[in-house]
């Protein structure tokens, strides 16, 4: 009897095993073309009025096409690694930015509505408005607000007008900003953040989980946020990679655990400029956050003197390089001109297990839209009112490498990207200084969340 049994019993587990311990994971990979565009945020005048209207920030990141609700609403989604909210304007925002296309024109955007969807509800934990706990209220890196109620609805990307990733998400959506001037225009619609439960500012499950969980994908994206602006370079591998996106192999460094907020955080050991190491100690780093919700590239104030020392030591035959005080690179100020001059050097980082990113300085200079061009250094010190001494390598990073996100091995990859021709840098281009307003430049996106509080 027992034998029999035995006999009949250890498939059942063998079964049970499969389903509960072994969960089943896809093999498949999905790719979401991501374009890179111009990121609007403050005060911003038409693109026709560009060239002679002052500017706060223009520079690029990163977008996919996300369709919320039931029918599609579509959304220009930041994809954004440093933070793990869906945030979304809603219809009756106050203050909300007026939506714009990548030439800063309005576009007819209205924000997410509730009503409009067959899908959308308020979460079983809470009532429609009256409850704390789905009510949310985030600080961002440039002391702004926004605030508003959690909704839960369908999302999905599409490619070729196809959806390939469908999944139930909490969604912040925003009813309030403060101040408005902060929000006033952007080219995009909400946040997609990619990071871990851990991160999330509503105390629900984070959206790429929730991903995870409905398709059934390997733990591992991988992000190519592209060089060009204007234009669908880029793309999201969710649950594996595209090799047509980099050349070479992948280089594996472990994430940093121990006191990363978000997760996906690597040990910088040094940092080499112009093949000289001007930093080698990775207590001056702290942690390294890879974030494609920042623009630029915001190191300790430390580091970001050796860097300008280095330079003006080097390269002071280089426009603005050196110069009255006030008047450099350094100072926000920025070169004109249809193209960046030879001569500036490349940086290149050393992480945790052998792993060097080379930045050439294509990717490290902020290009402003024109005509004519202008060119401002997208490395910068961290302001003291963003809290940390820590290091946050943004877009002006990024766009240097093709960049794996392996949550399950808990690992960073980096790979040699695949970039089309942009055009000769030429020597002799036409250059001249350019200040930027005396308004200081937002250092950080609008996308990185740095703090919570319930509502």
């Amino acid at each position: 009897f027992f034998s029999v049994l035995s006999r009949a019993v250890s498939p059942m587990l063998w079964c049970w095993c499969l389903l509960v311990l072994c969960p089943w994971v896809r093999s498949d990979v999905v790719h979401i073309p991501v374009s890179k565009e111009w990121a609007l945020t403050d005060g911003r005048q038409p693109a026709s009025q560009m060239a002679v209207s002052p500017v706060d920030r223009v520079t690029a990141l990163a977008y996919a096409t996300i369709h919320v609700g039931t029918p599609p609403q579509p959304f220009t989604m930041q994809i954004d690694t440093g933070s793990a909210d869906f945030l979304l304007p809603g219809r009756e925002c106050t203050g909300c930015p007026e939506p714009v296309d990548h030439a800063g024109q309005p576009r007819v955007h209205g924000g997410f509505e509730v009503a409009a969807s067959k899908t959308a509800r308020y979460p079983m934990v809470c009532g429609r408005h009256s409850d704390a706990v789905c009510a949310f209220r985030m600080r961002y890196g440039d002391g702004s607000t926004t605030s508003g109620v959690v909704v839960e609805d369908w999302m999905s990307m599409l490619v070729d007008n196809k959806p390939v990733v469908s999944s139930r998400v909490y969604i912040d959506m925003q009813l309030a900003t403060v101040p408005q001037s902060r929000w006033r225009h952007r080219n995009y619609d909400g946040i997609f953040g990619m990071g871990p439960d851990s991160a999330v500012g509503n105390n629900f499950t984070a959206p790429f989980s929730l991903v995870l969980q409905h398709q059934h994908f390997a733990n591992i994206f991988a992000l190519d946020v592209g060089l060009d602006i204007g234009h669908a370079g880029g793309v999201l591998s969710i649950g594996g990679t595209d090799r047509r996106h980099y050349k070479g192999e992948i280089k594996w460094t472990p994430m940093m655990k121990r006191d990363c907020i978000w997760e996906y955080c690597v040990a910088a050991l040094s940092l080499d400029l112009g093949g000289a190491t001007i930093v080698k100690s990775l207590t001056e780093f702290g942690v390294t956050l890879i974030d494609s919700g920042t623009t630029q590239s915001l190191l300790p104030p430390g580091i970001m003197r050796k860097i300008q020392a280095h330079f003006q030591a080097h390269y002071c035959h280089l426009p603005l390089v050196c110069g009255p005080p006030g008047k450099t690179l350094f100072d926000d100020h920025c070169i004109e001109g249809d193209e960046l001059p030879r001569g500036f050097p490349t940086f290149t980082w050393r992480f945790d297990n052998g792993v060097n990113v080379v930045v050439t300085p294509e990717v490290y200079f902020e290009r402003w839209r024109g005509p004519p061009l202008r060119w401002c250094l997208g490395i910068a010190a961290r302001e003291p009112e963003l809290g940390n001494p820590n290091t946050t390598l943004g877009d002006t990073f990024m766009a240097a490498a093709y960049v794996v996100f392996d949550r399950h091995n808990s690992r960073m990859g980096f790979a040699d990207p695949v970039r089309p021709a942009r055009g000769a840098v030429l020597p002799g281009a036409t250059q001249r200084a350019v200040p930027l307003p005396t308004q200081p430049r937002t250092r950080a996106h609008l996308g990185m969340v740095l703090g919570y509080s319930g509502a």
